[in-house]
């Protein structure tokens, strides 16, 4: 079968049509890929050969398509239906940049009656990782989709709020019944506020003026980060530190799990790593994974979380190594690339 090879960490990908068609083992469905979603992951897993523990693979972790094969003891999936998710990352067979690839049952979502399959890609990563930091590690309960929690005056804060992560991150805190203030750029405010913000503050103004504007918004009635971009500790440990006027202390999710960070006074922190999705060696964090699916899937069909937009950027598998890398495309799309058809 056709797909995009890697052969050795900073090695250029390169298109192939001589791959073996995987074959799903327990608790496994095999997937005909029709939507690639790019991600931030994907040069970095190329340039150092991080989370691959062999070569040559196939890349791609973020995907939707149709089950071809179902593998023994899988429950609630059969051939035809339409799915998505993350894979396996840097696993061989598992690699979305390819026409057919495995996908582990506990972690595959099926795919909402009311996305198209080129949204549908972009839910994979994006959600797993934003429930990941809601529930996990900001510890707030996993809603009843059927009983959503009523509104609150509390605010939650999301730092990275029009990134593919923190656009999921707004609207699930939102459909948790709080407030949420989110930083984002100037021309990415209106988005970030359709997604249910109730503020936003621009990430690049001086973090003097950040924190006046989280007071200001605010009042101090926060006790929740999450940077969705990996990029905001020193905002969170002054923020949370000088501003939170919530009793009980603080928490602070990040998907920075590689920086060397200090703990923040009264705060629970909580580092974010999906690298091990799908693995044997990770079954409590599928575990998690398991559990988040059915809000999610419940969330986007009650258009209370609607997927990232798309822009297509090319179409078959041979076009993927023209556009790798560019997974935002700007004004909070996610790039996708067309490698199959329905």
């Amino acid at each position: 079968m056709k797909g995009i090879v890697l052969t050795a960490a900073g090695a250029p990908l390169v298109f192939v049509d001589t791959l073996d068609k995987p074959v799903p083992g327990p608790g496994q469905i095999l997937v005909r890929s029709i939507a690639a979603a790019m991600n931030p992951v994907d040069p970095m897993m190329q340039s150092t050969g991080i989370l691959i523990p062999a070569f040559p693979t196939v890349l791609g972790c973020d995907a939707s398509g149709i089950v071809e094969e179902v593998g023994q003891g899988v429950e609630g999936f059969r051939v035809g239906d339409r799915v998505c998710g993350c894979t396996r990352l840097g696993i061989q067979g598992h690699g979305t940049w390819e026409e057919y690839f495995l996908m582990d049952a506990i972690v595959t979502t099926p795919t909402p009656k009311n996305v198209s399959i080129e949204q549908a890609s972009t839910l994979g990563v994006g959600t797993y990782t934003a429930c990941l930091g809601l529930f996990d590690g900001l510890q707030i309960p996993l809603p009843d989709v059927a009983a959503l929690p009523s509104p609150k005056d509390e605010w939650i804060i999301v730092i990275g709020g029009a990134g593919s992560v923190g656009q999921y991150g707004v609207q699930m805190a939102k459909a948790c019944g709080y407030k949420v203030l989110a930083t984002c750029s100037a021309k990415n405010e209106a988005l970030v506020k359709s997604l249910g913000a109730s503020g936003t503050l621009d990430y690049h103004l001086s973090e003097a003026n950040q924190l006046s504007a989280i007071k200001s918004l605010t009042g101090g009635n926060f006790a929740h980060i999450f940077d969705a971009a990996g990029q905001g500790y020193s905002l969170a440990v002054k923020a949370l530190s000088e501003l939170s006027t919530v009793a009980g202390g603080g928490y602070y999710a990040t998907i920075d799990d590689w920086s060397l960070i200090d703990p923040i006074p009264r705060t629970t922190i909580h580092r974010i790593s999906l690298g091990p999705v799908g693995r044997d060696g990770a079954q409590e964090l599928n575990r998690k994974i398991n559990s988040y699916i059915p809000v999610i899937v419940g969330l986007v069909e009650k258009g209370l979380v609607k997927p990232n937009e798309v822009e297509v950027l090319g179409k078959g598998l041979e076009e993927l190594i023209g556009v790798f890398g560019k997974g935002a495309v700007g004004g909070g799309k996610k790039g996708v690339v067309l490698v199959g058809s329905e």
